[in-house]
């Protein structure tokens, strides 16, 4: 891969030596990312985010400090907002210098957006920052959602399993046919990610809650609790059916408390979240629903993987009249401004939010 350039000395960046507009900030939260079991091509997403943003810094010699600040920077566009104080965005500069300066692809524009969205939360929440500009961004200003795939625009619901397709996964699943379909109705009712259904123990089942594992967490050196989920009555049932009968079958006289043991001889062990993956891809491909969205680098990508059952997740607790902290705090998000990209494209969410709570008056 190709090494950019600092915009300033023109230096590859390996041998730049100007300061880092981000104070380290920037590589400490991708991190963080990291160990909260964030998928892989979700962190990678996060390392080019950041990267385009300190681009921008350092373009017009700015710190993270800037941020929440009156900037009299000057873009070649006429399509400028301002924020609540009458003061210029810096973010919406960021956006509109991605789209017009840099000229990349209405899909890159809006996926940078939310790729650095979080860590400004993280600035603000941190105290590194006083002001978030991200409260006054509305995306669709600049990147407006009625693009089609052939616009080079996916949108997250594109890519979400739908419930009618869910029920031809299940039908469809490769390999073990009772423990494959048991687990893509679990991710189907709790949207957990695949690394926490990676780490899942017999013991974290009770009934129809399910305690999602804690996973690794640097800051401060702290680990969060486990967070509960409640799934159906049905799906409760299938699982104690899968603790107590189907899987003594596989685990044999192995002492292994995980939930989804590996398979075969090495059955010690439990599933990895490249193979819970593998088996939503691979059910997809065997319903012949599976479609590719994207040829890049890594290959080509697949509309529906695991995380697209955590978009579903989203979408459909978000319609269903749920509030988004209740949403945000069942998917574990570390701030609800992640859970709002649901919003940003869920009408049907906002139809019934405004139905249910705008005032009215008849005589």
């Amino acid at each position: 891969m190709s090494e950019n350039k600092c915009p300033i000395c023109n230096k590859f960046e390996s041998k730049c030596n100007c300061s880092d507009p981000l104070d380290g900030l920037g590589e400490l939260w991708v991190s963080e990312q990291s160990d909260i079991a964030k998928a892989d091509n979700t962190v990678e997403g996060y390392e080019y985010g950041i990267r385009r943003f300190t681009t921008f810094l350092k373009t017009y010699q700015l710190t993270y400090e800037d941020i929440d600040r009156k900037t009299d920077i000057e873009l070649d566009t006429d399509d400028l907002k301002t924020d609540s104080r009458g003061s210029r965005n810096l973010v919406d500069l960021f956006i509109l210098w991605l789209r017009d300066v840099e000229k990349y692809a209405k899909s890159t524009v809006k996926t940078t957006y939310y790729e650095v969205r979080p860590f400004i939360t993280f600035l603000v929440e941190n105290g590194h920052v006083e002001f978030d500009p991200v409260d006054s961004i509305k995306l669709s200003d600049y990147v407006p959602y009625d693009f089609t795939v052939q616009d080079d625009e996916i949108e997250l619901e594109t890519k979400a399993v739908k419930p009618e397709e869910h029920a031809k996964m299940r039908l469809n699943v490769p390999g073990n046919e009772f423990r494959n379909r048991l687990i893509l109705d679990v991710f189907f009712e709790t949207g957990m990610r695949r690394k926490e259904m990676s780490l899942l123990d017999v013991s974290d089942i009770d009934g129809r809650k399910i305690d999602i594992p804690p996973v690794k967490f640097s800051r401060a050196n702290k680990v969060p609790d486990s967070h509960p989920i409640w799934v159906s009555s049905t799906l409760a049932k299938n699982l104690e059916i899968w603790k107590k009968v189907e899987r003594k079958a596989i685990v044999g006289h192995s002492k292994t408390n995980a939930l989804w043991p590996q398979d075969g001889r090495s059955n010690s062990g439990r599933l990895s979240p490249k193979s819970l993956n593998q088996i939503v891809k691979q059910s997809a491909e065997n319903a012949e629903i599976q479609s590719t969205i994207h040829t890049g680098r890594g290959g080509e990508y697949k509309r529906l993987t695991a995380h697209s059952y955590r978009h579903c997740f989203a979408f459909r607790c978000l319609e269903n009249g749920m509030d988004i902290y209740t949403v945000a705090q069942m998917m574990n998000h570390s701030s609800a401004t992640i859970t709002e990209m649901y919003i940003d494209e869920s009408e049907d969410y906002l139809r019934s939010q405004i139905d249910q709570h705008r005032p009215t008056f008849s005589k």
